[in-house]
């Protein structure tokens, strides 16, 4: 009768999946470290009046559009009150913007909707 051979485990192949698990958690840890930190910068660093300004003029189709208010009280969101001067008419806004990502490093603060 043949003894049959015992399988040895392939070291090699274990150690490299140890390192490779090892490698991207610590590659996700500084992804979501690097993408909370630049959140929280966006949140410190609101746009200024002129940026709100720029921003809605291209959605209002008007470049007489005056920030009278910018409420940032809330994290992650500011609420604009605006006016439009379009063919002598005087209109009021409220425009929320919310703090976006578009590949979960990078932060940047949209539009959401206007009232």
């Amino acid at each position: 009768m043949k003894k049959e051979a015992k399988e040895t485990p392939d070291w090699g192949i274990i150690l490299t999946i140890c390192i490779s698990a090892v490698l991207l958690v610590i590659l996700v840890t500084f992804w979501v470290r690097k993408s909370i930190e630049n959140y929280n910068e966006c949140i410190d660093n609101s746009p200024s009046k002129n940026w709100f300004e720029e921003d809605l003029e291209t959605t209002f189709l008007s470049t007489a559009v005056y920030v009278l208010d910018v409420n940032d009280e809330i994290k992650g969101e500011i609420i604009v009150t605006i006016k439009v001067e379009i063919q002598d008419k005087e209109q009021y806004y409220r425009c929320l913007y919310k703090l976006k990502s578009y590949d979960t490093f990078n932060w940047h603060w949209e539009l959401v909707r206007y009232v």
